[in-house]
């Protein structure tokens, strides 16, 4: 008895995980699109000067869920340093993935072209986004091992 147990939970858990793994099922959008963008700041007040550092990297990854939904990271970065982290849930909507904060008062739209990935800003995302900083930025190249 108790080795059926042990079996019935093994297969269960064997069809389980298959679920799981299906329902993740890989989609050509799939993957990290990102660039190098400048770090600038200002340096003085009465006249603004711009200095600017070492570029960083701003992009997002995105992952099929199931049917048109998908996972997002976004991360960009704004003038002075300011950064913005936005993950969640976006649908694909005429073929634009669209995602919005469980308030919907922030989010974003991605439209993929081939191998680059443009992105929109919609709403005010001002709590989750430095003063200087938004979810919008464009011409990001998708990255995998040949090109990382």
């Amino acid at each position: 008895m108790q080795r059926e147990c042990k079996t019935r939970g093994i297969i269960i858990g064997a069809i389980l995980s298959a679920s799981f793994f299906n329902a993740l099922a890989k989609s050509p959008l799939d993957g990290y699109y990102a660039k190098l963008s400048s770090v600038c700041w200002s340096n003085g007040i009465a006249k603004p000067e711009y200095e600017c550092g070492n570029p960083a990297e701003e992009g997002v990854s995105i992952q099929h869920i199931k049917g048109r939904s998908f996972f997002v990271d976004i991360r960009t970065i704004g003038s002075n340093g300011h950064k913005c982290w936005y993950k969640g849930i976006g649908s694909m909507k005429n073929g634009v993935i669209e995602t919005r904060s469980p308030e919907g008062d922030c989010g974003a739209t991605i439209k993929i072209s081939g191998e680059r990935a443009d992105l929109k800003e919609i709403g005010a995302c001002y709590g989750i986004c430095g003063a200087r900083a938004t979810l919008s930025v464009s011409n990001l190249k998708k990255k995998n091992s040949k090109n990382k």
